[in-house]
């Protein structure tokens, strides 16, 4: 005759009436308790905190089903999703849908709560169920989605007479609202234009990671000359999305 608990674990996948039909009290007793303390172990099991990782601007078909809850039992009831003030999720079944597409520069995570009533054997084995519940982090993937853009419109920078090659004399600074851990928000920096283009067209140098300008082996020899320079800052990841899209 196997042990106690071990009937107790197959008892589950049957109801208690007809565990009582097959056996004396004697010996459902036991099996009751075991069953008990099986809902226990999987109550303190449904605490813990599941994390998504879910890409932004999906365009497909909705709702987007995002991941299957494994903390969620096959049998439940009483759902209730809290934590989504938009509106955003839902649970169907056992997965987590969404019914339109997320913005990380907008909102970069969210915590969800659900909360259930478990039915089926572990509902007959305890007569007034608890609610469970657990946590879902749901954390948004930045896509490269962003143009950067100067913190300042216009710069004016002063070059002081005798300026020595390489040493800078300004520095130029800009923004992407990417996320700055990846390298979407890297900024690369390029001198366009330069105005007027005597008595040389490369008179100036910018660093393409720092942004500081300063003075080429020509633009030493400047003196007296006022150079208006027009500068871009270039994301080297949204320039080819861009190519791609022919936005450029």
């Amino acid at each position: 005759m196997s042990h106690p608990i071990q009937r107790s674990l197959r008892a589950l996948r049957v109801n208690v009436p007809h565990l009582q039909e097959q056996m004396g009290d004697s010996e459902a007793t036991p099996m009751l308790l075991a069953g008990l303390l099986l809902s226990t172990l999987l109550h303190h099991c449904s605490g813990a905190n599941v994390k998504i990782g879910v890409p932004e601007n999906y365009d497909g078909i909705f709702p987007w089903y995002l991941a299957k809850l494994h903390n969620l039992p096959s049998n439940y009831t009483d759902l209730v999703l809290t934590g989504d003030d938009e509106g955003i999720f839902g649970v169907d079944a056992q997965f987590l849908y969404a019914i339109k597409p997320l913005d990380r520069e907008k909102q970069p995570s969210y915590s969800l709560q659900v909360s259930f009533k478990p039915s089926g054997v572990i509902q007959n084995i305890r007569s007034l169920t608890h609610r469970q519940s657990f946590t879902v982090e749901v954390c948004v993937i930045d896509k490269n989605d962003n143009v950067p853009t100067f913190i300042e419109e216009s710069m004016r920078g002063s070059v002081q007479l005798g300026l020595l090659k390489g040493i800078p004399f300004m520095q130029v600074e800009a923004h992407d609202r990417d996320d700055r851990n990846t390298a979407h928000a890297e900024l690369r920096f390029s001198l366009m234009e330069q105005t007027p283009r005597i008595p040389s067209s490369q008179m100036f140098f910018i660093d393409s990671t720092t942004g500081e300008v300063s003075l080429t082996e020509e633009g030493q020899l400047m003196h007296l000359y006022f150079y208006c320079s027009h500068l871009v800052a270039v994301n080297a990841y949204v320039i080819t999305l861009f190519q791609q899209t022919e936005y450029m």
